[in-house]
């Protein structure tokens, strides 16, 4: 070919021919996006290489327990290649929303997903929140013509008793985008799925004589309707009203519907990428550390809600594989004290953290002692579990001690609540075996002493909060008290041995708690452990046969416990 009038650089610097015939170089200039993909890409291709050259460090105990929470406890250490995840989140639209796809799809080629039509606007957190008289309510039921005074009773209610449990909902920045963005658009703190399911859940913490009866379903009917629009194109608050309307029907004793509600939030989550962690992203400025704080945070969430989710409807947990970083007991989360307007972050952040662990701990105990196949070795497994939960709570900070205070937030009792149902669950087979009968004195004395603890917790909350404002999970840990209470009522014990509380008097108290929430789901498990009393507590009740005792401890485990 001949030399171009105007050689290029390259060719003039070797003194080869120049291939180029025109002045004018035609190829397409990649775009912005793939520029920072290919610069992340080598980025990582050398930080895996220097990686390769050293020895794998053993992982950690924990981090190997569950086949479903690898790399969960290592956010300090070393985390997988980015290379291996780099092009599984893709960012598309004007508001740069992520959609996750694997390297298995054909989507996960593309630079940008422009397949999918995107309504939804960012919101710079710094802007000034500007309150509109009108706006909130855009989303809720016209039927409900509710007040602006009502509202605020509704969400600081849901604040305080519900929010900050599992870190639910970040109410702060869902109010402030609420008056922002509320009727024109959705966020990922705000959406109109998401304001409906807080108020119909806040209604069973704000009686209304005035309030409509069906107030909360309404609620819940609407946010039903934005069901399948949020659904194809999602965001994390997404993802928190889907896990809220699960609870809903639960409460009200729709278990599948709850059950599919549930396991469409975590897929949602997963659609979301939630799973993956963005800290690239943050790294090449495609999104911000706050974005990346607020994804892996609503994460979290939804693994603490499917572990003890999974403990709750006695089955495996849904979610799997992930490389999201613990949350750190020292990150500050926005979330505030509305009942008072003073910050409150730092209690949040630490029983945030520290409800992370232990939900870990919860779903080793349903893999390890109650999974499909069992425990090879009963006895070691349960007494390993339960001194891991054991020194997880010797490790709390003080803040989070559960002092009979009205100032301790309400979270910090469900967390110690929580607590020992877990360390119930983890002793529960060796108070007595169905199979052989043989009973672990240690285990008995423990799982009495929880018991009575739920019992004097519940009993706490009763007095200082009110019955009907705990989550339903106290309502699970009251069966699983009650339970403890049926087996002391019926176990042959050494006469040496003081029972440090009477059974059955212990499992009446569980009864009336069940029955005093307000709750058709925890009426339900009422009912069951009321009808189990009556008929093995006839008269002076004495054990008849090992039989009789196996039926029992039968109806027991097998029985459908409440759920979250």
């Amino acid at each position: 070919m001949e030399r171009s009038a105007t050689a290029c650089q390259n060719c003039q610097r070797r003194g080869d021919m120049c291939q180029i015939q025109s002045e004018e170089d035609s190829r397409r200039r990649i775009s912005y996006t793939v520029a920072h993909e290919l610069r992340a890409r080598i980025h990582e291709l050398e930080t895996e290489n220097a990686r390769l050259k050293r020895d794998r460090t053993a992982s950690s105990g924990e981090a190997s327990a569950s086949p479903h929470s690898e790399n969960a406890f290592d956010g300090a250490g070393e985390q997988k290649p980015t290379f291996e995840v780099l092009d599984r989140l893709k960012l598309f639209g004007a508001g740069a929303e992520i959609c996750h796809f694997g390297p298995t799809s054909p989507f996960a080629y593309l630079p940008d997903l422009q397949m999918m039509q995107s309504n939804i606007v960012m919101v710079n957190p710094s802007e000034p929140t500007m309150l509109d008289p009108t706006r909130w309510k855009a989303c809720l039921p016209y039927s409900f013509n509710i007040s602006w005074f009502e509202h605020q009773q509704l969400t600081e209610a849901f604040t305080r008793y519900f929010a900050s449990w599992v870190y639910a909902i970040d109410m702060n920045l869902f109010l402030q985008d609420m008056h922002r963005i509320g009727g024109i658009t959705r966020s990922d703190y705000y959406s109109p799925l998401l304001h409906n399911a807080i108020l119909a859940m806040a209604c069973r913490f704000v009686p209304n004589p005035d309030r409509p009866a069906d107030a909360a379903h309404l609620f819940r009917q609407q946010a039903i309707s934005y069901y399948h629009e949020e659904l194809e194109n999602p965001v994390t608050a997404t993802v928190n009203g889907l896990m809220l309307l699960a609870s809903l029907h639960t409460e009200q004793s729709q278990t599948n519907s709850g059950a599919a509600y549930f396991a469409a939030a975590v897929q949602t989550s997963v659609t979301l990428g939630l799973n993956v962690n963005p800290a690239y992203l943050v790294r090449y400025g495609m999104i911000s550390t706050e974005r990346q704080r607020q994804r892996n945070n609503t994460f979290w969430s939804v693994f603490c809600q499917d572990r003890l989710w999974a403990l709750a409807v006695g089955r495996q947990p849904i979610l799997g594989a992930f490389n999201v970083p613990m949350p750190d007991r020292q990150e500050i989360l926005h979330q505030p004290n509305l009942l008072t307007g003073a910050q409150d972050q730092t209690i949040v952040s630490l029983c945030f953290a520290e409800t992370c662990k232990l939900s870990h701990l919860a779903g080793m105990i349903m893999e390890q002692i109650y999974g499909l196949n069992g425990p090879a070795e009963l006895s070691k497994t349960c007494n390993n579990i339960y001194r891991q939960i054991d020194a997880w709570r010797r490790d709390l900070p003080r803040q989070l001690l559960p002092l009979r205070q009205p100032s301790v937030p309400t979270q910090v009792h469900t967390l110690s609540i929580t607590a020992d149902l877990l360390s119930i669950l983890s002793l529960r087979p060796l108070y007595h075996n169905i199979l052989d009968l043989i009973a672990e004195d240690e285990a008995i004395r423990s799982c009495d002493r929880h018991a009575a603890q739920i019992n004097d917790s519940m009993k706490y909350w009763q007095e200082t909060y009110g019955i009907r404002n705990c989550p339903l999970i106290l309502g699970h840990a009251a069966f699983g008290a009650a339970t403890v209470h049926l087996l002391a009522s019926v176990t042959p014990r050494d006469p040496s041995n003081e029972v440090i509380y009477d059974p059955k008097t212990r499992c009446e108290e569980s009864i009336s708690i069940l029955k005093s929430m307000g709750i058709p789901r925890a009426a339900q498990m009422g009912d069951i452990l009321q009808s189990l009393s009556r008929e093995w507590w006839v008269g002076d009740f004495t054990l008849s046969s090992e039989r009789d005792l196996d039926e029992l401890l039968q109806a027991l485990y097998t029985a459908n416990p409440i759920v979250l």
